[in-house]
């Protein structure tokens, strides 16, 4: 009699015979089970036994019929007509466990107590009906899991899954950082890994890996789902907190970046916030952004470092509160009224050491006098940050207090005059290097940088000396403007700084 779906040796393990692990012939559990058959103590022994049979045995009553029915005999038997596995109640000696091996037949044995009748009917109704008895298994683990998150949230889940099976499982979010890993290690994670998606209503949140030395088994996969579909719920919440936090905190800058806004409005919702807004207090904004981290890696990154922060400005008595504001994280920072501005800067430095080792850049404002002083300070910082964006090789935070004349060109950038100037002195030379492919203001930056001496200009540009007397010739011509003329090099380096600020 077939059965009405495959179901596998291994299926029946899974399903059925729980804890009680293969003795031998482990090669042959993707048999497919057609039927199960129990040894009667009389004969025939195996009155219908037939391919794809999973034999069920008491190895006594065999001897009992006849001594030399031997486990040795049955598994041979049974080898001949193409069973699919045997499963006895007394442990196999050595002989028996490499003769399995040796005609691939899975043997399982099962503790002397172990009711037989009961196992049979039970791998039967496993066999009839696969998807009911796993979902008994899902139903009972899904409530398990919802009772766990309930008291002890998404970490209890995954371990508890992990213990279970004695594996290893981490949650993972859409951007492919890991929230949760488990303790336990388990040996498996360069083995085997199955992944099970976590989503709601067709929304993908994120997957649940889980790392085995073999394949999924039956269960783990049902186990792994309802954790999966567990954890979804619990993601789907925390989707929806950070997108109103988001939303929050771009509002929240936007007021601040708006002449507009009320102060005392933003004050009071700084203070809702747990931001520090006490009379007195000093305050600053830092801008945070990489070119190529991760949402879900930098918004983790953002909390750790707001705590990193407050750490390192312990002794300043420093709080800060992070906002996310396009693609960048801001960061405003109270401090206690006697925190000088260079032990602020100290502390800033260290805290930002290992962001910037990392490829982040970070944009740091003067200090404000008062919390009013927020919204200022917050251009500053987003000023600072496209500064950097522009910078190469940046090896602490930019100060905005450090850069000089660009600071002035920053809030001028836009005017019409600003352009007007610029193209009048530099524009005629960038629009020659587009059209001939030419390194002209190249040039003319490094000789700049080099307080106007062509020697040691032309050995940090690797060029004769002739070869530069030519360029700048050819400069001089192009822009109509006499480079010796002290007006001259100080309109094109002004302009050198606007065309570095993307005009």
């Amino acid at each position: 009699m077939a059965a009405l779906r495959e179901v596998t040796v291994r299926d029946i393990w899974d399903l059925v015979l729980g804890d009680c692990r293969p003795c031998g012939g482990e090669r042959g559990l993707d048999r497919q089970v057609e039927w199960v058959t129990a040894l009667h103590a009389t004969y025939p022994l195996f009155p219908e036994l037939d391919r794809g049979h999973l034999a069920i045995a008491r190895p006594e009553v065999a001897r009992r019929l006849d001594a030399q029915l031997t486990l040795s005999y049955l598994m041979r038997e049974l080898a001949r007509a193409d069973a699919a596995g045997l499963v006895i109640d007394e442990a196999p000696d050595e002989e028996a466990c490499r003769l399995a091996d040796e005609l691939v037949l899975p043997l399982f044995a099962v503790p002397a107590d172990t009711d037989l009748r009961a196992l049979e009917r039970e791998a039967l109704r496993t066999l009839l009906d696969r998807e009911g008895q796993e979902a008994l298994y899902a139903a009972r683990w899904r409530q398990e899991y919802q009772e766990l998150l309930s008291d002890r949230g998404t970490v209890a889940v995954i371990e508890r899954l992990a213990d279970e099976f004695d594996v290893q499982a981490c949650l993972v979010d859409g951007a492919g950082t890991v929230l949760i890993q488990s303790a336990r290690n388990g040996g498996h994670m360069s083995q085997s890994e199955h992944t099970y998606p976590v989503a709601v209503t067709g929304k993908s949140l994120g997957t649940l890996k889980v790392a085995t030395a073999e394949r999924a088994p039956a269960l783990l996969r049902v186990a792994a789902t309802q954790a999966a579909e567990v954890c979804a719920l619990e993601m789907i919440q925390t989707c929806v907190r950070r997108e109103t936090e988001d939303q929050f905190a771009a509002d929240l800058v936007s007021d601040l970046l708006s002449a507009s806004a009320d102060a005392d409005s933003i004050l009071s919702r700084l203070s809702r916030q747990g931001y520090d807004v006490t009379p007195g207090r000093r305050h600053l904004v830092l801008a945070l952004a990489s070119d190529d981290e991760t949402v879900g890696a930098a918004s983790a990154l953002a909390t750790s470092f707001e705590s990193d922060l407050c750490f390192c400005g312990r002794r300043e008595g420093v709080s800060a509160l992070a906002l996310g504001y396009q693609d960048v994280s801001l960061f405003l920072v109270s401090a206690s009224p006697s925190s000088s501005d260079q032990r602020l800067r100290v502390m800033l430095t260290r805290a930002a050491e290992p962001l910037i080792a990392r490829g982040y850049r970070v944009a740091v404002s003067r200090v404000a006098p008062d919390a009013r002083g927020l919204s200022e300070a917050v251009h500053q910082a987003l000023a600072g940050e496209k500064m950097g964006r522009r910078m190469k090789d940046q090896s602490g935070p930019l100060f905005y207090s450090d850069l000089g004349l660009y600071r002035l060109l920053l809030g001028l950038r836009d005017q019409a005059e600003v352009r007007r100037f610029y193209g009048d002195t530099l524009g005629l030379l960038v629009e020659y290097d587009r059209e001939h492919n030419t390194e002209l203001v190249a040039t003319l930056r490094a000789y700049f940088e080099q307080n106007s001496n062509a020697s040691e200009t032309a050995r940090r540009l690797y060029v004769h000396r002739n070869t530069l007397n030519y360029r700048l010739q050819r400069i001089s011509e192009i822009i109509g403007l006499d480079l010796d003329s002290a007006d001259t090099r100080l309109a094109l380096q002004v302009a050198l700084r606007i065309h570095f600020l993307g005009a």
